[in-house]
């Protein structure tokens, strides 16, 4: 028989299906957080390295990235097997195409994508579905792994990968490991044994893979520093070899060289002829069957000076220059043959190079055919150079065939190293293998040989990498002898070869890691399940003491924690049975409390006066909980005192009645539990030391203080006393203190009441005030009458007149009822009625009318007075406007604001022009009602159209308008105008004062002063009156002239009697107040000064501290009208700093002057004092004070004549 699945509920199906989509979403992110840390590690090796597979790769995993994206909110909204395979798709299509374009990764990222396939397929897809999902893993998986032995040439290797390789595989790993923990959590949380083997293991094969990869780096870079140091030491030792081969050709050519340097030097004993010359090359190319060639060539005449007789002569050319060139011949035979083309760059370099420089040269590699091969030579050149003179050079021609055999010859790592020899400019001399590429560029096999040209120049050994990682590149100078030129030597070593051991090896300790880890991970299960075993008994106990059962006890005889945990647990079972046998009744005592408790808040709660409210309650909580005495504390208004406030019985009566108070402190108990903000518990009286007994209340045995909080704040404290012992205690604490919350809120409430009904009557008193003063304001008896009233009498509605007055309101015979707003009475509505018909529904009717009456009429007073607001705005506003414009027309009084259009031009229209207003039809200009002008149209039919006299009427509107605008606008730029020129004004004030407060000299000081404010504020004039109090006349002190006047920097001698009349310096000294004069030839008492013929205004400002004057600051200005009340007010300012800086300058200058004097007495008095005679007392005495003085004689005498 087959089970059949259970049956699940609809709850029980959507948990499960929660559950999967939550399982799913988590791969999802890991796998979203995994691609995103790969893609920008190859993002970042993509810009180093600059390959397309490398770009190509990151595009791959940003389209990983992409599904990923699009995978997570599909996974939310259920469709878990749609986001899956946008998932799986993603890792199909990623791993193999990183196969496909890195090296040496297929097996490893193969591998992991089976695993990951499976992993999340198995748990995430339906069976089907899944097996679909492996069966493509491991075909591509295989294909990524079979890539590796397949020779792609296109395949990058990536040195940084293969390094980081290991961890690659561990963060795969990881991954696999979260996600199988999140999806088997509860299987694993569910045993301990289990979470004790998984993080072991996991911690153990964490320290595993961080030691194996340490390691396997670490011998990486150890075998690849080795691989470094070696084969630059071969490289080294090859180059040696070379320079020793090619230093024959060269020494020879140099030895030739300083042997023809005989001919240069005219000292020389021995000389040589041009043929023993040609027998020297021939004898060394006798000597020396390897050469090819040799060869000399001197400056025209440089030899002998003899060129002309040598002319056409063999090897020499056209002009007997000598050109021997000394050649071998295929069959072995010498011969010698003019040189040629030496003049030709590039081809004559050899001679070239050496001429320019005077240093050796060699010139390589050259093509020389030989028996028909052509055959690789070079050309050994040493210029002959004497005492600084270039005469000409000597050279070899050697063949250097022997560096293709020693590239040949090398074998290095199994032969995979490849040696390649070239010049410093990038000229191939030798490729192991490839001899075809002799005289070709380098770049063939360096393609980045510019990056490293200038250090192959300079003659360095080094080594590089090739920009694809795959193989080590070393280079070593091959110095050719004095030319200053390099050839270098490389080797080129796989980088794979370099590190196979250290590959090998990391294979060797990974598959020991693992095995090691299983081990591990099969003695933990083993030894945790030691350690879990007495916890497994310890569970099933508590199993059955949750069940009920308390008659069970764990039997653990270990010593150890678990032993300990055991005997806890057995004292806690038998605990529990004494605890189970009281709880019942306890929690039945409990709940009596909090009802009752509940039942006093209830019935506080229904009391609005806090007095009667505290009242109660203490006796309700008295009575309810059969209690010996209750009270209420309230905290004062300064917080330092707690206020009884509400006692039971009559003890509660009179403490009340007495003011009973307690201090705000620690002392009582009421005290502490305000101070503390907790409950204070006495169970016991008689055994408290803290209880302070009241000779009232002699009954006490136990009491309780609980405070009344809101919030953080104390507000009372509700104390209970009881006649019994411990009838208060910790157990009903609980109820007392909900109780007391509720007092609490209860107090709130009641002083908010109040707090809201003393708020309302303060508004409802406003009201009234604001009422009474609107129809005050109103009934003026200006707008409107003081008294109104209407009656209606025999069907007519009549005044009242004034002298009628209302019938009283408390008749018989009629119905008064006060019209009135908000409390306010205004007016009476009276209707006259017999008694008896004054029945309820009567007078509610006549009260329903006499509100509505009041709303209406204060709604039309409302009205009205806004009505008068607004007309009295708009009033204000025609006045301002026809006040500006009358201030406009007076500033432009000079100019003609009258225009005409005669069909033509627009001009100036003049008052005596030709245009005839009376036959015109005209219509006001008008802003805001007020009339500014007049637009006059003339040849009008006598009584124009409707449509004509709309548009003059339009233009007339939008002229007015737009002429306000640009006059408000106008008024607006000359503000600005005026506001900058005061904020500049007010920065000379503060400029001058600065300069003023710093200069003690008063003469200098007064002189800055006029000068800067006779440039700051562009007067004609300044000048500044000192007052002086002896002679009672204002003495000038200080000019400020315009620039370049001829008395400029002069200051005059001018005096001013104070009296006198026709000065105004004199009147602004006399008075203490600015004077000032806008056209000075109209005024009398101004007094003209013959060095200023210009001025037209002038302003006077004394210098005032407190009640004394001390001088007056005199401008003038050369324009009519020039102070305004502004700059008044600006001098004024300028005149009190400058004042203040006087008086500090003069009181400077009176306790200098004390200083001196007390000084000159000190020095006088302590010379006396140092004399020891009398004849040198009067002498000292005499000189001194006559020194002092500087007057012209001095007597000191003593005389007893006058005395007699």
């Amino acid at each position: 028989m087959t089970q059949s699945n259970p049956i699940l509920t609809p709850e029980e199906l959507a948990a499960q299906n929660t559950k999967k989509v939550n399982s799913v979403f988590r791969v999802a992110i890991i796998m979203l957080v995994a691609a995103f840390t790969v893609e920008a590690f190859y993002l970042f090796l993509a810009v180093q390295m600059g390959a397309w597979q490398m770009y190509a790769l990151a595009g791959v995993i940003a389209f990983f990235c992409l599904a990923n994206i699009v995978a997570l909110p599909l996974i939310r909204q259920g469709h878990v097997e749609t986001g899956s395979w946008l998932m799986i798709v993603g890792m199909l299509i990623v791993f193999p195409a990183a196969g496909a374009l890195i090296s040496n990764i297929g097996i490893i990222f193969g591998g992991a994508l089976i695993l990951l396939t499976i992993t999340v397929a198995g748990q995430t897809l339906p069976p089907a579905q899944a097996r679909n999902a492996v069966i493509a893993s491991i075909a591509l998986g295989v294909l990524a792994a079979a890539l590796d032995f397949i020779g792609l040439e296109y395949r990058l290797f990536v040195p940084e990968i293969q390094i980081f390789l290991p961890v690659i595989t561990v963060v795969i790993l990881l991954v696999m490991i979260v996600f199988l923990y999140f999806q088997y959590r509860e299987t694993i949380e569910s045993s301990l044994q289990l979470k004790i083997t998984i993080w072991m293991g996991l911690t153990l094969a964490v320290v595993s893979t961080i030691l194996v990869a340490y390691s396997v780096i670490t011998s990486r870079q150890e075998a690849i520093r080795f691989a470094e140091s070696d084969v630059l030491s071969d490289a080294e030792a090859q180059a040696g070899f070379i320079r020793a081969e090619a230093e024959i050709p060269l020494d020879t050519a140099r030895a030739l060289a300083q042997a023809f340097t005989a001919v240069a030097d005219s000292g020389a004993n021995a000389s040589l002829s041009r043929t023993q010359v040609n027998a020297m090359l021939r004898q060394v190319l006798i000597e020396n069957p390897t050469f090819l060639g040799t060869y000399t060539l001197w400056e025209p005449n440089a030899f002998d000076g003899r060129d002309a007789a040598y002319a056409g002569k063999p090897a020499h050319d056209e002009t007997g220059r000598f050109i021997p060139y000394w050649v071998r011949g295929d069959d072995g035979s010498l011969s010698v043959i003019a040189l040629e083309q030496y003049e030709t760059p590039g081809i004559g370099d050899w001679y070239l190079f050496p001429r320019l420089s005077k240093n050796e040269v060699v010139v390589a590699p050259l093509i020389y055919p030989i028996q028909g091969v052509d055959t690789v030579m070079a050309s050994f050149v040493a210029p002959v150079v004497y005492q600084g003179k270039f005469y000409g050079i000597a050279g070899i021609d050697s063949p250097i065939s022997f560096v293709q055999e020693l590239v040949d010859s090398i074998d290095l790592y199994d032969g995979t190293a490849r040696a390649v020899l070239f010049t410093s400019s990038g000229t191939l001399l030798g490729v192991s293998g490839q001899p075809e590429l002799v005289t070709q560029s380098v770049d063939q096999i360096y393609p980045d040989f510019a990056e490293f040209q200038d250090r192959i120049a300079a003659g360095e050994s080094f080594f590089n990498n090739t920009p694809d990682g795959q193989y080590l590149r070393v280079f070593a100078p091959v110095d050719l002898g004095r030319t200053g030129t390099h050839w270098s030597f490389s080797l080129i070593i796989p980088v794979s070869k370099i590190t196979a051991e250290a590959t090998a090896l990391a294979a060797r300790e990974a598959a020991i890691s693992a095995i090691l880890v299983l081990l591990a991970l099969a003695l933990l299960w083993f030894l945790s399940g030691q350690i879990v075993r007495p916890m497994r008994s310890l569970t099933e106990v508590a199993f059955a003491v949750s069940q009920g059962n308390l008659n069970v006890t764990a039997d653990v005889q270990a010593k150890d924690e678990t032993g300990v945990l055991a005997n806890a647990f057995n004292l806690m079972i038998s605990q529990l049975q004494n605890l189970f046998g009281t709880l019942e009744q306890r929690i039945a005592h409990r709940t009596r409390g909090l009802e009752l408790a509940a039942e006093v808040g209830r019935s506080v709660s229904r009391v609005r006066a806090l007095d009667e409210m505290l009242r109660d309650a203490a006796e309700i909580v008295r009575t309810q909980f059969d209690l010996y005495y209750v009270q209420v504390y309230l905290t004062d208004a300064s917080r330092t005192n707690l206020v009884l406030q509400s006692g039971t019985g009559k003890v509660g009566e009179e403490l009340v009645g007495r003011g009973h108070r307690l201090p705000l402190n620690t002392a009582s108990i009421n005290g502490r539990a305000a101070i503390e903000k907790r409950s204070v518990v006495v169970s016991d009286t008689a055994d408290s030391p803290s209880f302070r007994p009241n000779p009232l209340l002699p009954e006490t045995r136990s009491e309780m203080a609980v405070p009344l909080s809101l919030g953080d704040q104390v507000v009372g404290v509700l104390d209970l006393q009881s006649a019994e012992a411990n009838a208060l205690n910790l157990d009903n604490l609980p109820a007392f203190e909900a109780l007391a919350g509720q007092i609490a809120v209860a107090i709130q409430n009641a002083n908010l009441l109040e707090q809201a009904e003393q708020a309302r009557a303060e508004v409802e008193i406003q009201a009234r005030r604001l009422v009474r003063a609107g129809w005050q304001d109103y009934l003026n008896a200006i707008n409107k009458p003081e008294q109104a009233g209407f009656a209606f009498e025999k069907n007519e509605i009549v005044p009242l007149e004034n002298s009628e007055a209302l019938p009283a309101e408390n008749q018989a015979d009629s119905l008064a009822v006060p019209i009135s707003l908000t409390g306010q009475k205004i007016g009476s509505l009276v209707v006259d009625m017999e008694q008896e018909r004054q029945t309820p529904q009567t007078v509610e009717l006549v009260n329903i009318v006499a509100r509505q009456v009041a709303q209406q009429i204060e709604n039309l007073r409302l009205l009205d007075t806004a009505e008068r607001y607004r007309f009295e705005a708009e009033e204000s506003t025609r006045r301002l406007t026809r006040e500006g414009w009358e201030e406009y027309f007076k500033a432009k009084s000079g100019q003609n604001l009258s225009y005409l259009y005669d069909l033509k031009e627009v001009k100036a229209h003049e008052p005596g022009d030709s245009f005839d207003t009376s036959t015109a039809f005209s219509t006001p200009i008008k802003v805001r009602d007020e009339t500014i002008g007049n637009l006059a149209v003339a040849g009008l039919e006598e009584s124009p159209d409707a449509e004509t006299l709309a548009l003059i009427n339009a233009v007339s509107e939008r002229l007015s308008e737009h002429i306000e605008g640009l006059r408000l606008l106008e008024e607006t730029q000359l503000g600005q105008v005026e506001l900058t020129k005061r904020a500049r004004q007010l920065a000379a004030v503060s400029e001058i004062s600065t300069i003023s407060s710093r200069e003690l000299d008063i003469e200098k000081m007064l002189a800055t002063v006029v000068h800067l404010t006779q440039r700051r504020f562009g007067l004609y004039h300044a000048h500044v009156f000192t007052y002086n109090e002896n002679s009672k006349m204002l003495e000038i002190v200080a000019c400020g002239y315009k620039e370049g006047d001829e008395h400029e920097g002069t200051h005059g001698t001018t005096t001013i009697p104070l009296d006198q009349e026709q000065s105004l310096v004199a009147r602004a000294a006399r008075n203490r107040a600015p004077v000032v004069v806008n056209d000075v030839h109209s005024s009398p008492d101004w007094l003209p000064n013959p060095l200023l013929p210009d001025t037209k205004s002038e302003l006077a400002v004394p210098l005032v501290i407190g009640d004394e004057i001390l001088g007056v600051l005199d401008v003038q200005s050369d324009r009519l009208n020039a102070f305004s009340d502004e700059d008044v007010s600006i001098q004024s300012t300028l005149a009190a700093q400058v004042a203040t800086a006087l008086q500090n300058a003069r009181s400077f200058a009176r306790a200098q002057r004390q200083a001196d004097r007390e000084a000159m007495l000190n020095a006088i008095s302590q010379k006396i004092q140092s004399a020891t005679s009398v004849e040198a007392v009067l002498q000292i005495a005499a000189r001194e004070l006559g020194h002092a003085l500087g007057a012209p004689r001095t007597i000191a005498q003593l005389s007893m004549k006058e005395n007699k």
